[in-house]
């Protein structure tokens, strides 16, 4: 389920937790752990297939 984050929020401050205490909550740290790895794979993913497109296509048309 990809909004289950924004669904886990809601649902425990519904039950009347704190800002703060919410923000300090393990939740919060693993979901913004998942972002940080997420944005890392994306970021070096796409320069990488560039460059290795790039190899292939200029090996290729070389021959």
């Amino acid at each position: 389920m990809p909004c289950s984050g924004l669904f886990f929020y809601i649902l425990i401050y519904s039950y009347g937790v704190s800002f703060i205490q919410l923000i300090n909550t393990d939740f919060v740290a693993v979901e913004l752990i998942r972002a940080i790895a997420g944005s890392v794979g994306i970021i070096s993913t796409v320069p990488c297939v560039a460059a290795i497109g790039a190899y292939l296509y200029g090996h290729k048309n070389s021959k």
